[in-house]
């Protein structure tokens, strides 16, 4: 192993080899634990939670600190310890109030991890874990792992590479287990209870000068929103996605952690999944360029896109509703404030008359109901009696008109992408029509 700062190595070795003999002598009555959620896995692999002991590291260094200061190695570390803060600062400290509380209890909680969870010092982690230190001393640019899971969509290889620096995979049990770790403790900030049963993520790295703040750069948000809108699209399936956060990867620092940088849907009931087969995943990538390139020049598409995920994660039938016409007017009323019914229903089902088994007068008279029903929920909280009529003369109930609506949104979402000029000539497709539409 090659170092950087031979005195800083020496002291950090010696001084955790010491630690661990010390307290693998240590009767576990000593130890002091408390309880914490953590996951196990079933035969099929399935995660589910338990209660596990766990010791606290923090008071176990307190516990014994009188003894660990009097230590060769414990002063020899204290002279050539460096401690770095998480945006690659300096940080004195003259009390050892830092090397005490935060420097010695997390390294040896990691490496008491990593060797798996025992006193004997796996000295392979020991070097990785100083590399990693070294890192954020010297290097000047670090590379952050942005990540956002994926609740409810999987797929059928280990990894799905889609470009560079952007790939779908299946969810490490490291990420599973701090997710569910961090929602267990921090309710609200988190992906949801149902945390555990994620199986896909999507991860992307990006390098940047260690003195420049976490927050998740714009690009990042796009790429991420705009693939879960490309699969939601693709599968004809709304595919949720959680919060978006980043690690520091090839550095280690104190106070270091999980950032979270952008909170994402937060699920409140159980979904069903969808597999992304590998035989499809050429037709993603190719449906993902022609939507990125759509995207470099159009707004409207970015905030359909992040309308179209909160879609999917409505659980109330009439939220769906609000939802679902908010975002149809993202896509076929981009000039207009008058008539608004009437000319998203004309220019919707004009637009989507060669796609669809149904006729125009069938869409027509669909969407206009959806935004009748819509109205109804905004100005009187619940759906009128004429809005059930009609639902009744249709021959059909309000989630099977969601469901039709929901296939016109799939299929006007992927018609615009792909032709993305038309959006600009909504009218000329309703002067062509039937004369029904304009009755």
């Amino acid at each position: 192993m090659k170092v950087r700062n031979e005195k800083y190595w020496n002291s950090f070795s010696n001084f955790f080899k010491k630690l661990f003999r010390y307290f693998s002598e240590v009767t576990p009555t000593e130890l002091p634990h408390d309880h914490n959620v953590s996951l196990s896995f079933d035969e099929k692999s399935n995660p589910y939670p338990t209660i596990e002991k766990t010791i606290i590291f923090h008071k176990l260094i307190s516990n014994h600190l009188s003894e660990i200061t009097s230590w060769p190695e414990y002063k020899e570390l204290r002279n050539n310890v460096i401690l770095i803060g998480p945006y690659g600062q300096k940080w004195e400290d003259p009390d050892n109030f830092q090397l005490h509380n935060n420097y010695i209890p997390h390294l040896f909680h990691e490496l008491y991890d990593k060797s798996k969870k025992s006193f004997m010092l796996d000295y392979s982690i020991l070097e990785e874990k100083y590399l990693l230190i070294e890192n954020a001393i010297y290097e000047d640019e670090w590379i952050i792992n942005y990540k956002t899971p994926l609740f409810n969509i999987e797929i059928e290889t280990e990894q799905f590479y889609i470009e560079n620096n952007l790939t779908i995979h299946k969810i490490p049990h490291r990420d599973l287990t701090t997710l569910f770790d961090i929602s267990h403790r921090s309710p609200g900030v988190t992906p949801s209870f149902y945390s555990p049963y994620i199986k896909t993520i999507i991860s992307s790295d990006l390098a940047k000068k260690k003195e420049e703040p976490d927050s998740t750069p714009e690009f990042i948000r796009k790429n991420f929103v705009g693939l879960t809108a490309t699969l939601t699209l693709f599968k004809r399936f709304p595919i949720l996605h959680g919060p978006i956060y980043s690690v520091r990867k090839n550095v280690w620092t104190i106070a270091q952690g999980i950032s979270f940088s952008g909170l994402g849907p937060v699920l409140n009931f159980p979904v069903n999944s969808v597999m992304l087969l590998e035989k499809e995943y050429d037709e993603v990538i190719q449906f993902y360029n022609r939507y990125k390139n759509v995207l470099e020049f159009s707004d409207w598409l970015k905030i359909a896109s992040e309308r179209l995920i909160q879609y999917g994660n409505r659980y109330n039938i009439y939220d769906k509703f609000i939802d679902i016409m908010i975002i149809f007017e993202i896509l076929f009323l981009p000039f207009d404030s008058q008539e608004l019914k009437y000319k998203l229903s004309t220019r919707c089902a004009a637009f989507l008359e060669n796609k669809l088994n149904e006729s125009r007068d069938v869409i027509f008279g669909k969407l206009g109901l959806a935004y009748d029903i819509r109205s109804n929920i905004v100005h009187n909280g619940k759906i009128s009696k004429n809005s059930n009529k009609k639902l009744k003369e249709l021959g059909i109930n309000i989630n099977d008109l969601i469901s039709s609506i929901e296939m016109y949104l799939f299929e006007s979402f992927e018609g615009l992408i792909n032709d993305p000029t038309s959006r600009k000539n909504l009218d000329n497709f309703v002067l062509n029509i039937k004369p029904s539409l304009n009755n």
